[in-house]
């Protein structure tokens, strides 16, 4: 039954007429179509179809993981007192928490071990750093830092008093632009080469 539902897909796809055709005379009219054994047509049918079904499967988990990450949204929240926010609820997420005019919106995630707010957090406190005095100027970092690279991952830094952030701009593969990361610094913004004029 799959087979027949797969062929007479495919057939009307290719633009065969398969009206009172039988099964085996609509897999033969796509090999001759395809200029390959009724074999050879069959195998890269269900090839096709194992891979959308694949890429269904993968899909949803990519997106099933978003949605866990992202957690639930917070309104209203802007700058430093959407990060005292995510602190307070130590958990979801606030998009457009922070701006800039070479970025546009900034979402902030409380995130994971990874990234986000909790990955700052935790990778502060292994250094022994005081999180709290850290975070306190966090927005002002993200907003006003200088610019100093795009990574080898495609991430921008941003340097402000000592500080750098980390904004990407994407999530496994969906367009995301958020606060990655943000950590001390001794890198000072790059100064362009003189150009000898």
């Amino acid at each position: 039954m799959a087979d027949n539902r797969i062929a007479y897909g495919i057939a009307e796809g290719m633009g065969i007429n398969t009206d009172g055709m039988k099964p085996k005379a609509v897999w033969q009219a796509i090999a001759d179509k395809q200029g390959v054994s009724v074999g050879q047509a069959m195998q890269r049918a269900y090839r096709s179809v194992m891979a959308r079904q694949l890429k269904t499967v993968l899909e949803r988990k990519r997106k099933s993981e978003l949605t866990t990450l992202l957690g639930e949204e917070f309104k209203g929240y802007k700058g430093q007192d959407a990060v005292n926010k995510l602190l307070q609820e130590r958990r979801g997420h606030i998009k457009g928490a922070f701006h800039r005019d070479d970025m546009g919106d900034i979402d902030l995630l409380w995130g994971s071990d990874t990234l986000g707010l909790k990955h700052i957090i935790r990778q502060r406190e292994s250094q022994g750093i005081d999180t709290q005095e850290f975070l306190k100027d966090l927005a002002n970092v993200v907003e006003n830092g200088n610019y100093y690279e795009k990574n080898k991952r495609g991430d921008f830094e941003f340097i402000h008093n000592g500080k750098m952030a980390v904004i990407a701009v994407e999530y496994q593969g969906s367009k995301m632009t958020y606060l990655l990361t943000a950590f001390k610094t001794r890198y000072k913004v790059k100064v362009p080469p003189n150009d000898g004029t």
